[in-house]
């Protein structure tokens, strides 16, 4: 089994559901690995054998990923349905997701910083002091923006129970596996901060950016949950810690009908980002066609199966 706590997304009768991993197995291969690529960014790296199920004209079929075709339809998921099983309250996921985005933690000990800029700074003190039960100071230097910083154990220790790993860079940051089970409105509250921090609201949709991949195909999978799909693309642009080094971001996009769900669904907690996202929400959208829309899945899951043997 894991070392650590593992979550898939696994089909389960008629939907896409969070499953915990109970075994590992390694497989020796000596082949070339293929990268799948689909239009909208979503990529993955498997095995010559590996097969896909693909809407062609003569109807969904398995196909290994060594014979996919360029225009080829291949059946993604469009919602997951989480179990919700995990409440821990909103006030400890909130914390995290600002750590996560604007903190600084140290390899060392149960340390961490996270910067803030105007009434967020109070919002985000008040927070902190919640959760750790102490009084947490806002840091006032004479350049660069405001601050908190604090030292608990037992913060610490808590979130490291739930699988989080602490003193992680930006590079390598990623939320707790086991938080892909919180209960729904935690969840939303958590996607919320998330985007607050390190998402952006334009003519033309909502973006998020991080310089963290895992943390980027993490956020993906949890919007997943609310049916919002995302578009995934890599930039190269400057840091924001200020050293002003060009290095590699990831960022998903949100438009379309997915942007109203959004909307609906996790929207921003400050009121200027909430505002520039309902005009784009109020725009014409064009909503993908052509496209097929399989909602008999199971059945055609299990015709295809039985066709390829």
């Amino acid at each position: 089994p894991p070392a650590k706590p593992l979550f898939v997304n696994s089909f389960q009768k008629e939907s896409i559901e969070w499953k915990k991993v109970r075994n590992l197995y390694r497989q020796k291969i000596n082949e070339p690995l293929i990268n799948v690529k689909t239009h909208r960014g979503n990529s993955i790296k498997v095995t010559q054998e590996h097969p896909f199920l693909v809407a062609r004209q003569e109807g969904l079929v398995w196909v290994k990923s060594s014979q996919l075709r360029i225009g080829d339809y291949i059946c993604m998921a469009s919602y997951i349905n989480s179990t919700h099983n995990l409440c821990l309250g909103q006030d400890l996921p909130s914390l995290l997701a600002w750590q996560i985005t604007e903190g600084w933690e140290s390899s060392k000990k149960y340390a961490c910083s996270i910067t803030q800029k105007g009434e967020g700074c109070f919002i985000l003190q008040d927070l902190a002091q919640k959760v750790l039960k102490s009084t947490v100071k806002i840091q006032k230097p004479k350049k660069g923006c405001t601050f908190i910083r604090f030292y608990s154990n037992a913060y610490g220790n808590l979130l490291t129970s739930l699988g989080y790993e602490w003193g992680h860079k930006s590079a390598n940051k990623k939320m707790p596996s086991a938080f892909s089970c919180l209960d729904r409105p935690t969840m939303a509250k958590f996607l919320q901060i998330m985007f607050d921090a390190e998402g952006h609201a334009g003519t033309c949709g909502v973006e998020f950016s991080s310089a963290s991949k895992r943390l980027i195909e993490q956020v993906k999978s949890l919007l997943l949950v609310f049916g919002i799909r995302s578009s995934f693309s890599v930039m190269r642009k400057c840091a924001t810690n200020g050293s002003r080094i060009y290095r590699t971001y990831y960022r998903i996009m949100i438009s379309g009908e997915d942007l109203r769900i959004f909307e609906k669904e996790i929207k921003f907690f400050y009121k200027y980002k909430n505002d520039v996202l309902e005009k784009s929400v109020s725009k014409k959208h064009n909503p993908n066609t052509g496209i097929p829309y399989i909602s008999n899945i199971q059945n055609l899951i299990k015709l295809g199966a039985t066709n390829s043997m």
